[in-house]
């Protein structure tokens, strides 16, 4: 049968910052603090393709003057990154290459926040899969973030929060109605 009602759209829009309560739990969307980004795979416990992860970084540490800084995100391939800074996308790349290992590197210049001394940077890291040619292996390829810098500061061996799902996929958004 041919339906000649126009179809209903609805959005939802993802919530960029992690709760305050944090756990030493995983898998269930408790946020884990760590002194570096954890492993994808080993925090989602492969139960959900997304990790969001989120740290902190001042004014004083990066010397902003500079309205625009570099920044790089070293991740790995067969992902898809977005990257906010205070709730504010601020960049993003995907990574296809489904054979082989290798990096991911997201380099681009974004505009820094005006005002306040305290940002919040925010990853949202997505797998697009496993390598196609070694299902088997017990190693399983990395997933998530190696490295990450803002304007020179390195920002990768500091306190990290981080929750391996979604609140919309945790909310089971997909069975709302209509």
């Amino acid at each position: 049968p041919v339906r000649d009602e126009p179809f209903a759209w609805k959005a939802y829009s993802e919530p960029l910052q992690l709760a305050p309560h944090t756990s030493t739990s995983s898998g269930g969307g408790e946020i884990v603090v760590s002194s570096q980004p954890l492993e994808q795979l080993n925090l989602t416990t492969d139960l959900t393709g997304y990790c969001v992860y989120q740290t902190t970084f001042s004014e004083q540490e990066l010397g902003f003057a500079v309205q625009e800084q570099l920044l790089v995100v070293t991740g790995r391939t067969n992902n898809a990154y977005v990257v906010a800074i205070d709730g504010k996308v601020v960049a993003s790349l995907q990574s296809h290459q489904n054979m082989g290992l290798g990096q991911a590197i997201l380099n681009t210049t974004v505009a820094m926040p005006t005002g306040g001394s305290q940002h919040t940077l925010t990853v949202v890291s997505s797998s697009l899969g496993l390598r196609n040619d070694d299902i088997f292996d017990s190693s399983r390829e990395a997933k998530g973030i190696e490295q990450l810098s803002l304007g020179g500061l390195n920002l990768t061996a500091r306190t990290w929060r981080q929750r391996a799902v979604l609140v919309g996929e945790k909310s089971r958004i997909e069975s709302l109605q209509p």
